[in-house]
C-alpha cells in the first residue's frame, strides 16, 4: 500500500500496522523519519479485514477485535486508520458493546535515530545502519575540509529560503554563511557518530560593546550575525557517550553561565517556554516563527541542556511555561504559539502551527526523560541516573520505557532521588 504526495510517501502491507520491516514507513524528501507505527487494542493486535486506497495520497484500514466477554464470535470494536502521506494518521475506534468500554489503546513508534544504540538498538540492527553513518561523517569532513564553520551550500541564495526571521540590514547578503544549529549538530553528529571531533571552534561570539553572546550566525564575510535567539540553546545539546556522560560541548564554562543566564531571563523566557527571538531585539515578533515565537521542541532542548550544565532554576522555569501551555492546550502541544508574555491564562495561538505536531509530541519525551535524568548506555550493560535534583514536578515515576530490549522503570522522590523499579537482567546502575 503506497500513499504519494511529494516529498511525502508512506509505505505499508496491507495489514495496516508499519512494523520497520523492509520498506516500511514514512518518507520525507526520500528519508526514513518514522519506520514503526503499530497499534495495539485491549493489548491485541486488530484482526485486519479491509485495506484500500482512497487518494493517492490517502489509504484506510480496518480492523477488528472481540473486546466484550459477551460479544461471542461477533467483533464488538472496529478500528480504522486513515493514513496520508504527508505523515498524518488519524485512529478511530468504533464500539458495539452493550455497555461503555474503557480499554487501554497502545501507539507504538519506532524511528532509525542517532542514540538508539545507547538505549539497546540490537547489534544487527545497527550494523545495517553503520554504512549511512559513515557516508553521513565522510561528506562531513569533506565540507568541512580545512575550514572552522560547515557553511551553507548555497551561499548566493540559488534556491528558496522560507523568511522566517527578521529583515537584514539593506545590503546584507540574505544568505548566511554558517548557523549556529548547523555547528551544534555537525558537533554532535562527530562526537556521537565517531567519538570525537577536533578543530570544531567554539568562537562564534558576538563581541558589541556591552553585549557578548552566542551569534545565531555567521554571515559570508565572517561577520557575527548578532541576533540573541532560541537557535544557541542546540549548543547546549552535546549528545551521550560512554557511561551516560554527555560530549565535550562547544561553550567553555564562562560562556554556558552567561548563556543560560540570557535563556532565563526576561528577553527569552516568554512565561510560556523559549520565544525565538529576544524581546528588544529588530524584528522581534510574538508570532514570528523564528522571531518570537515559542517552538516547543526548541524549549525543550534548552530545558534539557540547562538542567544539563547544571542552570536548574532557568530550566525550571521555561518547563513550567510549557508545562501551563500544555495545560491550555488539553495537554495536546501545538508545534508553536505566540511568545508573548500576558497574564492571560492561555498563550496566543499560532494561526500556521501544526497541531498535533511530532515534534511538540517528543518534546514531552525529552522533558520527562531530562527529568529522570536516564542516561542509557546498553553496549556497555549500564545506565546512569541523575535527575533534576530540584525535582520540579514533584514526585514522578516513569513506565513503559525500554532499555537494553526490555521494559525499564524508575520513580523519582519528591527530593530528587532516582529508584529503579523495572530493568533488564544484568544491567547495572552507573554512578
Amino acid at each position: 500500500m503506497i500513499c504519494v504526495a511529494l516529498p511525502g510517501l508512506a509505505l505499508s502491507t496491507d495489514q495496516g500496522q508499519l512494523t520497520g520491516r523492509e520498506l516500511e514507513g514514512f518518507y520525507r524528501a526520500g528519508r526514513r523519519v518514522l519506520s514503526r507505527c503499530q497499534v495495539r487494542v485491549a493489548g491485541r493486535e486488530p484482526l485486519a479485514v479491509q485495506a484500500r486506497m482512497t487518494a493517492a495520497d490517502q489509504a484506510r484500514f480496518v480492523g477488528t477485535l472481540c473486546v466484550s466477554p459477551s460479544s461471542g464470535p461477533d467483533p464488538d470494536v472496529v478500528v480504522e486508520r486513515i493514513r496520508h502521506a504527508d505523515g498524518t494518521e488519524r485512529i478511530t475506534l468504533h464500539s458495539a458493546a452493550l455497555r461503555p468500554l474503557r480499554i487501554p489503546v497502545e501507539v507504538a513508534l519506532g524511528t532509525d535515530l542517532a542514540e538508539a544504540r545507547r538505549w539497546g538498538l540490537p547489534e544487527q540492527e545497527t550494523e545495517e545502519l553503520l554504512p549511512a553513518a559513515e557516508r553521513c561523517l565522510t561528506w562531513l569532513g569533506t565540507t568541512v575540509g580545512d575550514g572552522t564553520y560547515l557553511c551553507d551550500p548555497h551561499p548566493g541564495g540559488s534556491r528558496p529560503l522560507r523568511n522566517t526571521g527578521p529583515r537584514p540590514p539593506r545590503g546584507t547578503p540574505r544568505r548566511r554563511s554558517a548557523r549556529c544549529p548547523w555547528q551544534a549538530r555537525r558537533r554532535r553528529v562527530a562526537a556521537v557518530g565517531a567519538g570525537a571531533a577536533d578543530g570544531v571552534s567554539s568562537g562564534v561570539l558576538d563581541r558589541r560593546p556591552g553585549r557578548r553572546w552566542t551569534a545565531a550566525a555567521r554571515a559570508p564575510d565572517g561577520s557575527p550575525v548578532p541576533h540573541l535567539g532560541a537557535a544557541a540553546v542546540h549548543l547546549l545539546d552535546t549528545g551521550l557517550l560512554g557511561g551516560g556522560e554527555p560530549a565535550v560541548g562547544l561553550l567553555d564554562k564562562v560562556q554556558t553561565e552567561q548563556l543560560a543566564r540570557l535563556l532565563g531571563g526576561p528577553a527569552m523566557d516568554s512565561g510560556w517556554g523559549l520565544g525565538g527571538l529576544g524581546v528588544k531585539e529588530a524584528g522581534h515578533n510574538p508570532f514570528g516563527h523564528r522571531s518570537g515565537a515559542v517552538r516547543v521542541h526548541e524549549t525543550a532542548v534548552a530545558v534539557a541542556g540547562l538542567s544539563a550544565a547544571g542552570y536548574e532554576k532557568e530550566a525550571n522555569s521555561l518547563l513550567r511555561g510549557v508545562l501551563a501551555a500544555s495545560e491550555a492546550s488539553g495537554h495536546r502541544l501545538p508545534e508553536m504559539y505566540a511568545g508573548e508574555s500576558t497574564d492571560g491564562s492561555a498563550p496566543l495561538p499560532h494561526p500556521a502551527a501544526c497541531r498535533p505536531a511530532a515534534t511538540a509530541a517528543a518534546a514531552g519525551v525529552v522533558l520527562l526523560t531530562t527529568l529522570a535524568g536516564i542516561r542509557p548506555d546498553a553496549p556497555a550493560g549500564t545506565v546512569t541516573l541523575r535527575p533534576v535534583h530540584s525535582a520540579p514536578l514533584g514526585e514522578i515515576v516513569l513506565t513503559g520505557l525500554r532499555v537494553a530490549g526490555a521494559p525499564f522503570s524508575i520513580r523519582v522522590s519528591r527530593l530528587g532521588l532516582a529508584m529503579v523499579e523495572e530493568a533488564a537482567d544484568g544491567l547495572q546502575l552507573g554512578v
